[in-house]
């Protein structure tokens, strides 16, 4: 007891979220470069540090897989497929490829136990889309088929985050699998995606097909001595997306259960749809759709116009968020760990809102701003709202647990934004084809302060992943957040704003900066007239049968 007393004694007591914090940023151009970044105050640096690690010439592809210990690599002229350690570079998989077919995309499945090849059609190379499991140094094919055309919607196989679920479309059937079995019917069945009667739609070659999360449905049994909770096996929903049905600009939508690939649990005709894309929250319970079209009544934009909805396949319902005629829904975010989406939409300077998942009404606004982008950092405390694209780069840190404004900076003409897997620091990039010029990625701390910059002739993509490391969230340090307020050398007006009276002085309280969260005040329920003390349920029942009534005798 005494030795172990004294070996603890000796020991030096480190806090490991100090002493492995370190992360990589993969960068890939005409060189594919590995750069470790060490925050200040490790073990070995005081000051932040972005270090270059390897880099390798010659490399034409590269996908990094999900968990960043692994990077797959297509060299210039080589006729295989490379899985490398990020780390050492040493191969660990080998995969070869046809001859003379060039490759054409990479896709790691969510977990990495799977990989798809995507290379060019030939005689002699018919199946040319292939799904291989990943199993240490073996690469075992599961799937083939061919994939001859230019499809406008890549038909790559799609998995739940858990991969317990994978589906692909081929040709008309849209397959699904379970647990890896890959079978050429679907081991759970497929939906056939032609119209064989006239009361089915067919779903063209541009349709979007998206796949929810596993999702599990709580049960609550009553009436018994101890109320007992179930959870129902876990399922999950495949939405589809047919735009133009039955003339331009309508879209259909159906969402199947995989527990009933026959029968939809969802669908619904949407008018001023050209487009849809699905956003599926974190429960896998509910999605976003958001819908594009060009024209819409009473809209002046060159944009065109979204519209939102909070799609509830289980309930076999949808509720209206946002209508194109509001303009546009730049970016939607859900919640990693609770049940909200934040959505930056409308006319710019948009604005920012929180709204509830179950309901879709509005619970937090954030004011408004010249911002089109959402990140959320890996713990859901913080969140980067920016404005890149064709507006000049000013990004605001949040602070969601206090609901106030932490940081502003600004990084210009980024194409790429997302935080690292600490959640301290976040990644901005300039790359083709984008922009030809100043091409590099730059590194921010969540105060907003730029702590590096790494400059390239080309950059092509940014990957971030810390292998093997494990973090946890942390509070602001005190003090190290100070909101400085930009500076704006003039204001643009687009036409038709420029006048004077109530129209400029509302575009003047947009611009005032916006600091704190503000809850929106929920509109008080509607309660029926009674008279005083009368029981609120007896008033509704009573309410009823007089509905009931007047239906009946008109």
């Amino acid at each position: 007891m005494e030795q172990i007393t004294e070996r603890i004694g000796a020991m030096t007591v480190r806090d490991a979220s100090v002493s492995h914090r370190d992360w990589y940023i993969v960068a890939h151009g005409k060189k594919t470069q590995l750069y470790k970044f060490t925050p200040r105050g490790g073990p070995s640096s005081k000051d932040d540090e972005c270090l270059l690690v390897w880099e390798e010439t010659g490399v034409a592809h590269c996908c990094p897989t999900h968990g960043g210990d692994r990077v797959c690599i297509n060299r210039a002229g080589s006729s295989r497929l490379e899985v490398i350690d990020l780390l050492t570079r040493s191969v660990l998989t080998t995969i070869p490829l046809p001859a003379d077919c060039a490759l054409s995309g990479l896709l790691f499945s969510p977990k990495d136990n799977y990989l798809v090849v995507h290379t060019a059609w030939s005689e002699t190379n018919n199946n040319n889309l292939v799904i291989y499991r990943i199993d240490g140094a073996k690469a075992t094919i599961v799937f083939s088929i061919p994939y001859s055309k230019s499809y406008i919607v890549k038909r790559y196989p799609f998995w739940t985050p858990c991969e317990t679920y994978c589906a692909l479309r081929v040709n008309n059937d849209l397959i699904v699998w379970k647990n890896g079995d890959f079978a050429p019917e679907g081991s759970v069945g497929k939906i056939s995606l032609s119209s064989e009667n006239e009361n089915t739609h067919s779903f063209p070659t541009n349709s979007v097909f998206s796949i929810s999360p596993v999702c599990y449905f709580v049960f609550i049994e009553l009436f018994v001595p101890q109320i007992v909770t179930q959870n129902k096996s876990g399922t999950c929903f495949l939405a589809m997306f047919s735009p133009n049905h039955q003339k331009f600009a309508n879209g259909l939508v159906k969402i199947f259960s995989v527990e009933d690939l026959a029968n939809p649990v969802y669908e619904n005709l949407f008018t001023s749809a050209e487009e849809g894309e699905f956003f599926w929250s974190n429960r896998g319970t509910t999605a976003i759709l958001r819908t594009f079209t060009n024209n819409v009544k009473g809209l002046s934009s060159y944009y065109g116009g979204n519209g939102l909805y909070l799609l509830q396949p289980a309930k076999g319902k949808h509720r209206t968020v946002m209508e194109p005629t509001e303009g546009q829904a730049h970016d939607v975010s859900w919640s990693k760990t609770a049940n909200d989406i934040l959505i930056v939409k409308g006319a710019r300077p948009a604005e920012l809102d929180m709204y509830d998942g179950n309901s879709g009404s509005k619970l937090l606004t954030f004011g408004r701003n010249n911002r089109n982008t959402i990140r959320r950092d890996p713990f859901d405390r913080f969140i980067l709202v920016g404005g890149f694209g064709n507006l000049n780069g000013e990004i605001d840190i949040w602070d969601l647990k206090n609901r106030c404004k932490i940081a502003q900076t600004k990084s210009d003409c980024a194409v790429f934004c997302d935080f690292a897997p600490d959640g301290r620091y976040f990644v901005t990039a300039t790359t083709v084809p984008r922009m030809r010029v100043n091409n590099c990625f730059k590194v921010f701390s969540y105060s907003g302060k730029l702590v590096s910059q790494i400059d390239f002739d080309e950059l092509y993509h940014v990957y971030l992943c810390a292998p093997g490391r494990v973090f946890t969230e942390r509070d602001p340090s005190p003090g190290a957040c100070t909101v400085q307020p930009t500076v704006k050398k003039s204001v643009y007006r687009p036409p038709g704003s420029r006048s004077d009276g109530a129209k400029a002085a509302a575009f003047l309280r947009m611009d005032v900066q916006t600091m704190v969260a503000t809850p929106v005040a929920k509109k008080p329920a509607a309660v029926p007239k009674g008279p005083p003390g009368a029981d609120l349920t007896l008033l509704n029942a009573a309410a009823k049968v007089s509905r009931k009534k007047k239906n009946q005798s008109g």
